[in-house]
């Protein structure tokens, strides 16, 4: 796997985690909690994998000195501290 595959292996774990989300959902609706634990602790980690996939192509693989504007800077760091406060949100919830 090179970097130019990562966006597309991006776009393949954003759907995966939306998937599981819509079953969870779907789940839930239905009264099997089990099943909707095991599918928003997968849609979990599945987006765990997103973000660092998506962090290592924006920070490793595409970054260059001439790359990276002030505003993609400023995309780049607001997704990635919204994405840590739902984290957080979620493994406060958990313990």
């Amino acid at each position: 796997m090179t970097g130019a595959d990562l966006p597309a292996l991006n776009a393949a774990l954003n759907a995966t985690s939306a998937v599981l989300i819509v079953l969870g959902f779907l789940a839930i609706r239905r009264k099997q909690v089990l099943m909707h634990q095991r599918c928003m602790i997968a849609a979990v980690i599945v987006s765990g994998l997103f973000l660092a996939s998506y962090l290592y192509y924006h920070f490793a693989v595409r970054a260059s000195p001439t790359s990276l504007t002030a505003a993609g800077l400023g995309c780049c760091i607001s997704s990635c501290l919204t994405h840590t406060y739902c984290w957080r949100s979620l493994l406060y919830h958990w313990s």
